[in-house]
C-alpha cells in the first residue's frame, strides 16, 4: 500500500482495533498484507507478509477475504499487541495443528503449535468469525458438536471455553461477537430473530433478543445497540428491558427503526463494526512491555 492518510483504499479491510490502534489488511496481494496505524498521530507500522497465507480463505463465493482469518489482540499485563492468523477457509471446516502469530516489535511471524485437549487437531468455521477479546483469540470449530477454541495471547496455548447452549446445525446461523468487553455468540433463527448469549464468569446467559439482524463483531455500545437491515445501519437506545436470571435482557423489535447512521454499498460480508477510542500515544510506545 502506498503512503497516504487515506488508509481505507479499495481492497483494504479493518481487522480490529485495540487502544486507539487500527489493524488493517490489504487483500490486494494473496494472503493479505497487514499494517497497524494510529489515525490520531498518522503513524504507520508495516509488518512482513505471512508466507503461505494465500492458500487459505478464498472460495467461489468470496474470492477475496484474507482479512477475515486475521485478528488483532492486546494483553494488558504484558503490554503486547499481537496479530493472530488462523489457517482456515470459507469452503470447508479446516483442521490444523498450529496458528501464526506476529507480536508487534518482532521482525517475523511465528508458527505456534497447538496442543489440543483430546485427539486430533484444531478446526475452524470461518463463517462464525475470528475475534480477540479479553486477551484471547476465539473461533468456532464447526461440525455437529461445534465448540469455541480460545488461544491465550500471553501463554500462547489453547484454553478451555465453557460449552454453549445448543447451536443450529447450519454453520452460517451463528457467529462470535463482543458485548461490553465479553465474548458473545449471536444465533439467528433463520427468519427475523437474533439471540445474543454472553459468557460471564464461565457461564452463558442470554442478554439480547433482537428481531432484526446485527452487524459483526461489535453491535453494543454503552446503552445503545446497532442493528442492520440489508446495508442500512440503525442505532437504538436499549428498551423493553426485563429481568431474566441475573441480568436485564434487552429487545429490539422488527418495526423499530431507531436512528439511521449509515447506508453502505456492495457486498454485506465486507462490512464489520468495531469500537474505537482515539489516542495520541505514539505507535512506537505501544511496543513497550517486553
Amino acid at each position: 500500500m502506498a503512503d497516504s492518510d487515506n488508509y481505507f483504499r479499495a481492497g483494504v479491510q479493518l481487522v480490529g482495533t485495540c487502544n486507539g490502534l487500527l489493524c488493517l489488511c490489504s487483500n490486494n496481494k494473496p494472503g493479505g498484507v497487514i499494517m497497524v496505524v494510529n489515525p490520531s498521530t498518522r503513524q504507520k507500522l508495516r509488518v512482513s507478509p505471512l508466507r503461505g497465507a494465500g492458500l487459505f480463505v478464498g472460495s467461489r463465493r468470496r474470492p477475496v477475504g484474507w482479512d477475515q482469518a486475521y485478528s488483532f489482540g492486546y494483553h494488558p499485563i504484558t503490554g503486547r499487541y499481537k496479530v493472530v492468523h488462523v489457517p482456515c477457509s470459507f469452503d470447508r471446516v479446516c483442521e490444523f495443528e498450529a496458528v501464526h502469530v506476529l507480536t508487534l516489535g518482532e521482525a517475523a511471524w511465528r508458527e505456534v503449535p497447538l496442543v489440543i485437549p483430546g485427539a486430533g487437531g484444531a478446526k475452524c468455521n470461518l463463517d462464525a468469525g475470528v475475534v480477540s477479546i479479553n486477551a484471547a483469540t476465539h473461533w468456532f470449530t464447526g461440525g455437529d458438536s461445534a465448540r469455541i477454541m480460545s488461544f491465550d495471547l500471553q501463554d500462547e496455548r489453547i484454553i478451555s471455553t465453557p460449552l454453549l447452549p445448543a447451536l443450529p446445525a447450519e454453520r452460517d446461523r451463528y457467529y462470535l461477537t463482543e458485548v461490553h468487553g465479553r465474548l458473545g455468540v449471536a444465533i439467528w433463527d433463520g427468519s427475523v430473530k437474533t439471540e445474543v448469549w454472553v459468557l460471564n464468569e464461565e457461564r452463558w446467559s442470554r442478554w439480547y433478543t433482537l428481531r432484526r439482524d446485527i452487524p459483526r463483531p461489535h453491535f453494543a455500545y454503552g446503552e445503545y445497540v446497532l442493528t442492520r437491515i440489508s446495508l442500512s445501519f440503525d442505532v437504538h437506545r436499549e428498551k423493553g428491558r426485563w429481568l431474566s436470571g441475573e441480568r436485564a435482557m434487552s429487545q429490539v423489535y422488527q418495526g423499530s427503526r431507531g436512528w439511521p447512521v449509515a447506508e453502505m454499498t456492495g457486498d454485506t460480508y465486507c462490512y464489520r463494526t468495531f469500537a474505537y477510542v482515539e489516542t495520541a500515544e505514539p505507535l512506537d510506545n505501544s511496543l513497550v512491555g517486553y
